[in-house]
């Protein structure tokens, strides 16, 4: 496999994060004006029926956090506002779930089907009654949260401080059954409280996409560094959160099979969860998006052609299953209900 593997220490330290200055993604998302200061977002292959649908919903995701899950909520703060995604198992693309936290390369290749809201303005207030609202229907008790998918909440944090203090507080007032946090920024940490509080509801999410410090800077230009995201991994692992660092999806980390070994054991060390992932899944229906995405052309004009390959994250993905197959096993929701049956019954 054809990996740069140049020396972590050449790369500078990277500053000054390009913040997002729109909400919704001018590819994928059409606007829909409604009532007060929100715009319901919906995608092209949405039903547009809204949460109301969710009720009658027997389906259930089957992989990643939501394995279990009835209903998949996302939560996302910008430094001008904060989107809501609303999503039912049939969101997924042949089965593949699309929940990790995306880079601004990567947020319109494959977005889920869902029902998109955004708030500008009295976005507490918003957030409350529509998390009140749903927080009243069946599902609620089978529904996962994702804060940061979108955009992560955390970094350039302090241009989106109300607005991610806002969706933390609305989180810890209306809790489902499970809430995946996810960052690659340090500030992570600030929602250490809230982590601790939903106890074993709760799992923090770094994404970890190479263990080279040069093609973080060379295709995620702009991010914090990968010993800031250990250094964040091992504080909330101190606290006792339940952390998992996602390679999703795998960039370029070497070049020889040792390489993979390492890469794998620098994950379960620093870790209690791995999630792994691949840019392109091989769908005939995501080549169209693959070819628009700019992570996808500057891997091609790298010359980058086994990451970009169906299921690049394989050769990973089998070393892990030999040196810490528990890495890879993330509970489901109805697993965790029958463990807290039997201890009832005990």
């Amino acid at each position: 496999m054809r990996r740069n593997s140049q020396k972590e220490n050449t790369t500078k330290r990277l500053t000054n994060f390009d913040l997002d200055k729109k909400v919704s993604s001018k590819a994928r998302h059409r606007p829909i004006q409604s009532d007060n200061n929100t715009e319901a977002v919906d995608l092209a292959r949405t039903t547009n029926k809204g949460i109301n649908d969710m009720e009658n919903n027997t389906m259930l995701f089957n992989m990643g956090f939501a394995k279990g899950a009835s209903q998949v909520v996302t939560l996302n703060s910008y430094p001008n506002g904060v989107s809501v995604s609303i999503h039912k198992p049939s969101a997924m693309i042949q089965g593949i779930e699309h929940f990790s936290l995306r880079l601004k390369e990567t947020r319109s290749h494959l977005v889920p089907e869902g029902r998109f809201y955004i708030y500008r303005e009295n976005v507490k207030a918003e957030l409350e009654r529509l998390f009140h609202t749903m927080s009243k229907r069946p599902q609620w008790s089978n529904t996962v949260i994702y804060f940061g998918v979108f955009s992560d909440p955390f970094h350039g944090f302090h241009k989106k401080f109300n607005y991610t203090m806002a969706c933390l507080d609305v989180i810890e007032r209306h809790v489902p059954a499970r809430v995946v946090v996810q960052s690659r920024s340090r500030m992570l940490l600030t929602a250490l409280p809230m982590l601790k509080n939903l106890g074993r509801k709760a799992f923090a999410v770094v994404p970890f996409e190479t263990c080279l410090e040069a093609n973080i800077a060379k295709y995620t230009p702009k991010q914090p560094r990968l010993e800031e995201r250990l250094v964040t991994s091992q504080g909330l692992r101190a606290q006792g959160i339940v952390t998992c660092l996602s390679a999703d999806p795998v960039l370029p980390y070497g070049e020889t099979r040792g390489d993979t070994w390492r890469f794998a054991e620098l994950l379960t060390e620093y870790s209690d969860l791995v999630t792994l992932g691949s840019l392109y899944h091989g769908l005939k229906s995501e080549e169209a998006s693959l070819r628009q995405c700019p992570l996808a052309v500057r891997l091609e004009s790298d010359k980058e052609f086994e990451t970009l390959r169906p299921n690049a994250h394989e050769e990973l993905l089998a070393v892990i299953q030999k040196v810490a197959p528990g890495h890879l096993e993330i509970p489901s929701l109805r697993g965790e209900e029958a463990e807290q049956l039997k201890l009832f019954a005990a």
